[in-house]
């Protein structure tokens, strides 16, 4: 029953998918196709796309994205194949309790969120203002109990779940990777550690701040680690060197303060495992010696030239600065909240913040945008505030001319819509070309047509050409500016820009905001406890503490993979002193994943893979190679 939910709505969400239905529908039933032939990728397949499936920009979507699609196309096949073997993992009481009381939790404050019930309209999918904001939030919990029955099914076997957990996640920070080594070379370029940009990899959550993509690579990093000991042989040991050591640039130029503090705590995590691992053993080889420091030096040669850099020297310098800021950022989210016992213990609702900053404190908030009917018409509504941008990727050509046409209405007669055309990516833009368009006649519905030179916007060899976004943003306070027909026309009058009538809603078009503040709170606990009330801070703080406490016995022991699951969750929890890391729901869905596994694997393993095989790590220095 469940699976035949899962498939029905997904059905009927790709029916209105903006890039096509037909060539998404084809991609789920290739991957239901391959998962039904070879149903052990179920678990790796997930960890993999989870970080990498998320085309906002394009799509327009918020509320539901491509790692939605993929992930319940995963549970739906998992849960109707036939499984020969009766391979399950019996749940430990109190990791039922636990995950009950998150659960409910949770499931409690998301309909705290969710009601009064809105309407399900066009802005239903794109806004993080409407009440189904909670419901995009809950995802992340959701999918993270949706794939719990892999996880449970592979624990049986330690070695076989630990190498599908490293698989899926070294094969997604693969790819993650490699973006950010594009960006880079991209939009910065790769040695150029002075300019002001900061990578934002496969994450367009990122488009108002946050702490998903640096979050992400904390908990990835030390599992580069597991791969190497799980078979030290001379060709992944240069290679997981490699890795780590481009994933620490990654994270490197991220450029957050946030992020070199979760980082730093993983590897330390990882130095103290070590040395317990050697008290406990009694040996130290030279073979492990030089591949810790192979990975500890890798790292700082990467790192130091980054941190040391005159961009990464300005925002250390405004460390103090930037801290009280968040303090006080912090004092005022609990000031938000609405009085009385029940939201002091059930909290305001999931993903309530924006919706309570924008009615609660309007002139902090960013412009509001929306989408509009009157009679069988559809139209866009920018309202004012901070800056925001609505912007769509178009594929625009180096030194051509352009026709930028569209329909503007506003009762305020010194309203005025900017309209940049430039290379972009969430945060960041390029060579920009701006167009204003004042209003004549206020209350009237006036064609505006122009021309654009592009310019050199758009230029660059084909392989590292940025995107290019055309963006409406109103910047004049006090005013509501109505927006339609817009179109961007080449030479051969092809039109450049899709759902410029805005009658699909939102598809397409996807914001960005300059001002971050509005939009986060920027603390894991205190956003729980905002969101979920002193329930969800002592419901989830008794799950944390419960699983770091089984893994640092674990640790103890001398069991290297709970060791490297330690330093993952450590690294993530110092991330959310200063992110407020639910926001995103891939990085939530990760999070309880990790805790999952903590949660059923120390109790009821006797001795993992990575700590039974004591042999493998033997490895002479000469060759490296595995030791029979």
């Amino acid at each position: 029953m469940l699976a035949l939910l899962l498939l029905c709505g997904t059905i009927i969400a790709a029916r209105r998918y903006p890039l096509g239905e037909g060539w998404l529908l084809l991609a789920l039933t290739l991957y239901a196709a391959v998962l039904w032939r070879h149903p052990a990728l179920c678990l790796p397949a997930a960890l993999t796309l989870l970080p990498l499936l998320n085309l906002s920009p394009w799509t327009g979507w918020i509320l539901l994205g491509e790692a939605d699609f993929f992930i319940a196309v995963t549970v739906v096949v998992y849960l109707l194949r036939p499984r020969t073997v009766n391979a399950s993992f019996p749940l430990p009481g109190h990791a039922k309790w636990i995950m009950a009381l998150v659960a409910g939790s949770f499931f409690v404050s998301a309909l705290v969120g969710l009601l009064p019930l809105p309407r399900f309209d066009d802005n239903a999918l794109v806004s993080y203002y409407s009440g189904f904001n909670s419901l995009r939030e809950l995802k992340g919990l959701g999918w993270g109990l949706g794939l719990l029955p892999l996880v449970i099914e592979a624990a049986s076997e330690p070695p076989r779940m630990q190498r599908r957990f490293v698989a899926g996640l070294l094969a997604g920070l693969v790819c993650v990777v490699a973006v950010i080594i594009w960006e880079r070379l991209a939009f910065a370029g790769l040695f150029d550690f002075a300019g002001e940009y900061r990578v934002e990899g496969t994450f367009p959550e990122l488009h108002t701040g946050g702490g998903d993509l640096h979050a992400y690579l904390v908990t990835a990093i030390p599992f580069v680690v597991a791969w190497i000991v799980m078979r030290p042989s001379i060709a992944r040991v240069a290679s997981g060197t490699v890795l780590f050591m481009l994933a620490s640039y990654a994270i490197a130029v991220t450029f957050t303060r946030g992020g070199y503090v979760g980082y730093g705590g993983a590897i330390g995590v990882l130095g103290v495992a070590a040395v317990i691992r050697w008290l406990r053993q009694r040996s130290w080889q030279l073979s492990r010696v030089a591949i810790a420091a192979l990975l500890v030096f890798g790292g700082l040669a990467v790192m130091i030239p980054i941190v040391s850099g005159s961009f990464m020297e300005v925002r250390l310098a405004q460390a103090q600065t930037e801290s009280a800021t968040r303090i006080r950022h912090w004092v005022r989210a609990i000031e938000l909240m609405d009085p009385g016992v029940t939201t002091a213990l059930l909290g305001m609702g999931l993903g309530s913040f924006p919706r309570t900053v924008l009615i609660k404190d309007r002139a902090a908030a960013s412009a509001t945008f929306s989408y509009e009917h009157e009679s069988s018409n559809s139209f866009l509504r920018l309202g004012s505030g901070k800056p925001l941008y609505l912007d769509q990727r178009v594929s625009l050509d180096p030194e051509k001319k352009y026709t930028l046409s569209l329909d503007l209405r506003s009762s305020q007669p010194n309203a005025v819509l900017y309209v940049p055309l430039c290379e972009k990516s969430s945060h960041y833009s390029f060579r920009c070309k701006w167009t204003s368009l004042p209003i004549g006649a206020p209350g009237r519905w006036e064609r505006h047509e122009i021309g654009v030179d592009s310019g050199q916007v758009g230029s660059g060899p084909w392989f590292l050409r940025r995107p290019v976004a055309l963006s409406l943003t109103n910047s004049q306070p006090g005013t509501l500016i109505d927006v339609d027909n817009v179109q961007l026309l080449d030479e051969r009058g092809y039109d450049l820009v899709a759902n410029g009538s805005f009658s699909m809603g939102g598809a397409h078009w996807f914001f960005s905001a300059d001002d971050h503040l509005p939009w986060h709170i920027f603390n894991l606990w205190v956003q729980i406890f905002f969101e979920q009330g002193w329930v969800g801070v002592l419901v989830l703080g008794l799950a944390v503490l419960a699983v770091l406490g089984r893994l640092a016995t674990a640790m103890w022991r001398g069991d290297l993979f709970f060791s490297i699951l330690l330093a993952a969750l450590c690294g993530y929890l110092l991330v959310g002193v200063t992110e407020s890391l639910f926001d995103g729901p891939r990085v939530t869905t990760r999070f309880f994943l990790l805790l999952f596994v903590g949660l059923l694997c120390p109790s009821g393993l006797h001795q993992p893979a990575l700590t039974s095989a004591r042999s493998r790590l033997r490895i002479p220095i000469s060759s490296l190679g595995e030791n029979p």
